[in-house]
């Protein structure tokens, strides 16, 4: 169990963790200032200038889903995502909340090792019948793509917390055994 703690020690510290937080929230603030710009500019065009702005909701929907998926993964990261832990609450003893926030980790990376599935068939699908946009043409392979981005990186988030945990029920097991 020593080897496993300091292996996600080491990967919560490693340089890739660190360049993907780097780049993940790089990619927030610029869409975050792309979306916003594009609004003003929308609402300033359409509203006070009254002239027809076409194709600038799907540069718009394109970037959002680009925000969407990689502040998803930026939540996995930092395990800041909305949780429903009940458990914690009703339940008293140490152990089997360990082994319940276990089995709720195994869970969330199956359910994101489906939700990859779904995203590469949704790709290779785009790739066969390459829809576009309406206005501008733009591939939606471009916006679907993320999708699959978003939920590897949180695929790889949710295994380090799910082998953060597996040492943590490691560590209450081996406490109860010297007690």
């Amino acid at each position: 169990m020593e080897k496993l703690d300091a292996f996600t020690r080491y990967l919560g510290n490693c340089g890739l963790f660190h360049f993907f937080d780097a780049i993940q929230k790089w990619v927030l603030v610029f869409t975050g200032i792309i979306v916003f710009v594009l609004t003003i500019a929308t609402v300033f065009l359409r509203y006070v200038l009254t002239m027809n702005v076409l194709g600038l909701d799907e540069i718009i929907l394109l970037v959002i889903f680009w925000q969407y998926f990689i502040g998803a993964a930026q939540g996995s990261r930092e395990d800041s995502q909305i949780k429903a832990d009940m458990v914690s609450t009703v339940v008293k003893n140490k152990t089997v909340v360990a082994w319940c926030h276990l089995l709720a980790r195994i869970i969330e990376c199956g359910v994101i090792g489906v939700c990859i599935k779904w995203s590469i068939d949704y790709i290779l699908k785009d790739m066969s019948v390459m829809p576009y946009t309406v206005v501008l043409s733009i591939p939606l392979v471009l916006s679907h793509a993320v999708m699959l981005v978003g939920f590897a990186l949180m695929l790889l988030y949710h295994i380090y917390w799910l082998l953060t945990e597996l040492v943590n029920v490691g560590t209450l097991k081996k406490e109860e055994q010297q007690a």
